[in-house]
């Protein structure tokens, strides 16, 4: 006779209640396991569910879970998501984009948050702050993201944009009218300027001579032959006479179409 050494338990060789004790032993093991995996999915998803952040698991390219904070940002009830290809959700043009950045990030390439845009079921366009990490998720491997909106941080950053533009434009008008008084120059720079503020290929500067109530061409840029041909017939205009003495006239801008 001999004795082997199993974890926690002496097992006399032998014995005809060998296989017994190993059985019971491997079942305790085994219901133990699952017990602490039970308790170690019930304690995630009582986080996730309280959590601020969206949160997701994906499976062979389906969502598997979601929490709630997740389906409010997308719109979608939990259910609605549950079994469905995770990058749906994605605007065509970031999907590329999306699986390449969660390869890397799940490889441990490269752990730096990536954007994209995403598509609620209401039709929104909403940006995403993502991360995510490989995990097992009912004994088989799988992704758990974390998703944040951040669309209203990307206004106020396009907003902070322009400003600086604007900012940067008026700078640059102040220097030329301190360094000359010529109307022209001044309104060229004006001109170019609000150009690259308003994102405009073309445009023109004319003021009214209070004495003749004329509106005259001051400025213009980028303007086609036949549109400058056209403005050139047009240098002086009375206030009463077409679309630009209109808008001189009434403040309010005209929209014409082609």
């Amino acid at each position: 006779l001999g004795y082997m050494a199993a974890p926690d338990l002496p097992i006399r060789v032998g014995s005809i209640g060998f296989i017994s004790i190993v059985g019971i032993w491997l079942i305790s093991r085994l219901r133990k396991t699952e017990i602490d995996l039970r308790t170690s999915e019930i304690l995630f998803r009582t986080m996730s569910d309280s959590s601020p952040i969206g949160m997701y698991i994906v499976q062979d390219g389906k969502f598997r879970y979601i929490n709630p904070q997740f389906a409010q940002y997308t719109g979608y009830r939990q259910g609605e998501l549950i079994g469905t290809d995770s990058l749906n959700l994605v605007v065509a043009e970031d999907r590329d984009k999306v699986r390449e950045n969660a390869i890397k990030m799940l490889k441990g390439g490269d752990t730096t948050q990536y954007e994209y845009k995403i598509i609620t079921k209401s039709g929104q366009i909403r940006w995403i702050l993502e991360t995510v990490v490989s995990i097992l998720y009912q004994g088989k491997k799988a992704t758990l993201g974390n998703f944040i909106d951040i669309t209203e941080r990307k206004k106020v950053d396009a907003e902070l944009r322009e400003r600086n533009k604007q900012m940067i434009a008026l700078q640059q008008v102040s220097q030329v009218v301190n360094q000359s008084l010529e109307l022209k120059d001044v309104a060229n720079l004006a001109l170019n300027e609000s150009l690259k503020v308003l994102n405009l290929d073309c445009g023109a500067i004319r003021y009214l001579d209070e004495v003749t109530q004329e509106v005259v061409l001051l400025a213009n840029s980028g303007l086609t032959q036949g549109m400058a041909d056209e403005m050139q017939d047009s240098l002086r205009v009375k206030v009463s006479e077409g679309p630009i003495g209109e808008v001189v006239k009434s403040g309010q801008p005209i929209i014409i179409q082609d």
